[in-house]
């Protein structure tokens, strides 16, 4: 897993963050993850990206 933020501060009361992260999964070269494009897999990259505001009370 790898993963990085960036958060940028509007002003006092707002903020907004950006998050990218990224999972691999390796599977048991007995028991592949299911096809990918026709060939069986083992490993298995998942990209996830959040963006969003936080407020300060």
């Amino acid at each position: 897993m790898a993963a990085g933020t960036l958060n940028y501060s509007l002003d006092r009361w707002v903020s907004f963050s950006l998050e990218q992260s990224l999972y691999t999964t390796h599977a048991n070269p007995e028991q592949p993850l299911p096809l990918f494009k026709g060939v069986p897999a083992r490993e298995w990259n998942d990209v996830r990206m959040e963006f969003g505001p936080i407020f300060n009370f």
